[in-house]
């Protein structure tokens, strides 16, 4: 790394901050970016993590328990194609042959479309938890990097394409990447910087993964480890709780890899940053390394232990590799190298208003309880399904249940499905086959309540 240190060394001195390659803007692109494909040419794998300006176009639009998976495919992929990446972040990881040590080169890269009659979207809560994280709207708009949105293929010169030549040369490296929880970032990124999404889920898995052959979404790991190992480290999954957790107790495990900032990279030395999109890839990376040695050591004795190469970091994790984590969707998962597993059914409770009422959603959470993170869909004036994500939350909801003018209960497939015709039993299969188990117990509810 000597030669490395000592070319970043001299443009720190030339531009008289430390920081100056962490953080990427249309002013220092082009001399960047050398460095930069330096870094990404010698790493063993590449973090990222992205910001961006809304997560949905519509309430309508919002991520559902009732969702199939190509419905929240096109959920998702509305998202990409109406809202802008404002920030991207990048940590290559590069091993010291030597030791058992690793050095992260953390990029922060602010990008803005910039072409004529561009509009830009934004959702109110998502610049609200931007500013909340001091996100720098002025470098954003005065000295972001501009990228041609590939839904009009211009074609343009290396800074007017900005960071889409950075991701193709993620692409043409076709180094490890990973995220955490990265569905909507790996959308993003898609539709921004290389072509527009397709139309169908299937074919976005296969293109995706010709893209980029090996692609870990480390929350997707953590909640396989946890069945796995049972480990109290492994508690919570969210990238800043586990990242911290995980570095508290980095000394219980021996032979667990040095993991340090490389000297562009000072500021993060000194201080957590969160949601930082740089800082954030910096902790993807830095959990991979510490739930595969966790992995690795799995079954072992200390006089067992030992120092892990990296490659074989991934076949340890090979079982949870190339499949991306969903939240709060029919999958627990999907995988880029298959069929996706059996769909994942929410747990259903069926409401009903006494006659002469209706049934709003409103009046669910006054007479019903808090429903937290549920999902609502009427089916009538009179009744509704209540979709949770764990039957544990719907079994505790009945049991705290005061009575009122509502009346819940299980939903039941006998008795909510059964008494209706021969003629909505084909209608059963039918929506078996195009959208799943969810959306055939909606589709017969709906019939049965009208």
């Amino acid at each position: 790394y000597t030669c490395t240190f000592y070319y970043y060394t001299l443009l720190a001195i030339v531009h008289e901050s430390t920081d100056f390659l962490m953080e990427v803007l249309r002013s220092n692109f082009t001399s960047s970016l050398p460095f930069i494909e330096d870094c990404l040419h010698k790493c063993d794998f590449v973090a990222v993590d992205t910001e961006f300006t809304g997560l949905a176009v519509s309430t309508v639009e919002e991520a559902s328990l009732f969702d199939s998976m190509q419905e929240r495919y096109t959920k998702v992929r509305k998202v990409a194609q109406n809202f802008i990446v404002c920030q991207i972040g990048l940590s290559a990881f590069i091993k010291d042959s030597a030791t058992n040590k690793y050095v992260a080169h953390s990029f922060n890269f602010y990008v803005l479309p910039r072409h004529q009659d561009m509009r830009y979207s934004f959702q109110a809560s998502n610049v609200d938890f931007l500013c909340t994280y001091k996100f720098d709207f002025n470098k954003l708009f005065y000295d972001g990097i501009p990228y041609v949105d590939s839904a009009l293929n211009i074609s343009t010169k290396t800074i007017e394409k900005g960071f889409s030549s950075v991701f193709n040369m993620l692409v043409e490296l076709k180094k490890p990447l990973l995220g955490h929880n990265m569905f909507y970032d790996l959308l993003l990124m898609y539709e921004k910087f290389y072509e527009p999404l397709p139309v169908q889920y299937v074919d976005f898995k296969q293109q995706l993964h010709s893209l980029f052959p090996l692609i870990v979404d480390t929350k997707n790991v953590c909640l396989g480890l946890k069945k796995l190992l049972g480990s109290t480290l492994l508690e919570f999954s969210s990238l800043s709780e586990l990242y911290t957790a995980l570095i508290r107790n980095e000394g219980t495990l021996l032979h667990s890899p040095v993991v340090c900032h490389a000297p562009d990279c000072k500021r993060y030395s000194s201080g957590t940053y969160f949601h930082e999109a740089a800082y954030d890839a910096f902790c993807v990376g830095t959990v991979f390394l510490r739930l595969a040695h966790l992995m690795a050591m799995k079954g072992l004795s200390s006089m067992e232990a030992y120092p892990v190469a990296c490659h074989v970091y991934f076949q340890k994790l090979q079982p949870y590799t190339n499949k991306i984590n969903v939240s709060r969707g029919p999958l627990n998962f999907v995988n880029l190298l298959g069929e996706d597993p059996v769909h994942s059914a929410p747990s259903l409770l069926i409401a009903k208003v006494q006659r002469g009422h209706t049934i709003t959603k409103r009046m669910l959470e006054e007479n019903v309880g808090d429903l937290g993170n549920a999902d609502v869909q009427m089916l009538n004036n009179g009744s509704a399904l209540i979709a949770l994500a764990s039957m544990k939350r719907a079994e505790s909801i009945l049991l705290n249940k005061k009575p009122s003018l509502i009346h819940v209960r299980k939903y039941s497939w006998v008795r909510d499905t059964l008494p209706n015709s021969k003629i909505l039993w084909l209608g059963v299969l039918m929506s078996a086959v195009a959208v799943g188990v969810t959306g055939l117990v909606v589709a017969n509810a709906l019939r049965k309540n009208q």
